[in-house]
């Protein structure tokens, strides 16, 4: 039995221990059968080094060169290495050459078919996705766009689905729904993964699409969620979800000595405004994570605090130098979901107080 003295396995058969024995029974001048992994598509099949003829050494060549262009360059340079260790301790035998060939290919997604002499590709990977938007946690519209992102390995993204739930300020989330026209959506954009350099995977697609819910209510809060398919059919798992509240409207709130006011720079046309100290706004059967307020800051503004359940939460100070209508104020942020009731209560006398709305959120 040849020596194995000296000899030095290649980084790419460290990496790989299932096959480590393979090899030195290889090199050691065994007869030896490298099996290939057992995959989905069937390609599955052995090499047996006493094989050691010229045609099937130069269809494992031929056969690597069909890669894509990314890959082939890459695993040349790994082929050389692996051609010039063996060789130089005469060690080059076509078995040894092929399993190494084959090894390196199913790190690129490919498997030896040992009845076509050719590479085949395979996709064990499923593809993944998340939601990229909405991108705020909170809106004044009624239209919210949800858009996703993600990448594929292999075949390429075939569909995505998009499922939302919701919750009113004043209630549970509901189940999840699937909107017909959300599910099995084709990607908006397609284009190669160029991340990864000289080792990128041209076939890695990235992808992004996007679907838009129309008559968001105020006071809801809408959840989304995206899983995509490819075009082998891995599923990718449900992402975790994207949330945003659309805000109550002032209308939604009530209290005594509070004009009822409108205009178009007001948040549904509305606000309620007051110059009474001590004059009170309220909302019952709050369930929250999140509560902020939507009021206009202005100059010679007055303030107001906001309450839950009797416990002041903070004094919001709307004087300002210049006008500006829809201005927002983050009053409490809960790791808990808090209940009850919030208060609105204007603390100064002879000054404006515009209130346009609350923001109502089961998430913070």
């Amino acid at each position: 039995m040849p020596s194995l003295a000296g000899f030095r396995l290649p980084a790419w058969a460290l990496r790989r221990p299932a096959q480590l024995l393979v090899v030195a029974l290889i090199t050691a001048g065994a007869t030896a059968v490298v099996a290939q992994p057992s995959h989905a598509h069937g390609y599955e099949c052995s090499i047996d080094n006493s094989d050691d003829s010229n045609t099937v050494r130069s269809s494992a060549r031929a056969a690597a060169a069909t890669l894509p262009a990314h890959p082939r360059s890459a695993m040349e340079r790994k082929e050389e290495y692996i051609t010039n260790d063996f060789a130089s301790r005469n060690m080059y035998f076509s078995g040894a050459y092929i399993a190494a060939v084959v090894d390196l290919a199913e790190d690129y997604g490919f498997v030896w078919d040992c009845q076509s002499h050719s590479f085949k590709l395979w996709d064990d990977w499923p593809p993944y996705a998340r939601m990229a938007a909405p991108t705020s946690d909170r809106t004044l519209s009624s239209s919210i766009t949800a858009r996703w992102t993600g990448s594929d390995l292999g075949h390429g993204i075939a569909s995505a689905a998009v499922r939302v739930r919701t919750a009113a300020f004043n209630g549970t989330y509901g189940a999840w729904q699937y909107p017909a026209a959300w599910q099995r959506t084709t990607a908006a954009s397609v284009s190669p993964d160029n991340n990864y350099g000289a080792w990128n995977y041209p076939w890695e697609q990235t992808f992004a699409g996007s679907t838009t819910l129309n008559g968001a209510r105020p006071g809801s809060t809408y959840c989304f969620s995206v899983r995509a398919t490819d075009k082998a059919g891995g599923t990718s798992a449900w992402s975790p979800q994207d949330c945003i509240t659309r805000a109550l409207d002032d209308r939604s709130l009530t209290g005594r000595r509070w004009q009822r006011l409108s205009g178009s720079s007001y948040y549904n046309s509305t606000i309620s405004q007051t110059t009474s100290k001590g004059a009170t706004l309220k909302r019952t059967g709050v369930q929250a994570r999140r509560i902020g307020l939507i009021a206009t800051k202005r100059p010679g503004g007055g303030r107001v605090a906001v309450y839950l359940n009797g416990t002041l939460l903070t004094t919001v100070n709307l004087n300002a130098s210049t006008t500006r209508p829809r201005a927002y104020f983050l009053v409490m942020s809960s790791p808990s979901l808090q209940t009850g009731t919030v208060t609105l209560k204007a603390t100064t006398s002879g000054k404006k107080v515009q209130i346009d709305g609350l923001d109502i959120a089961r998430e913070p």
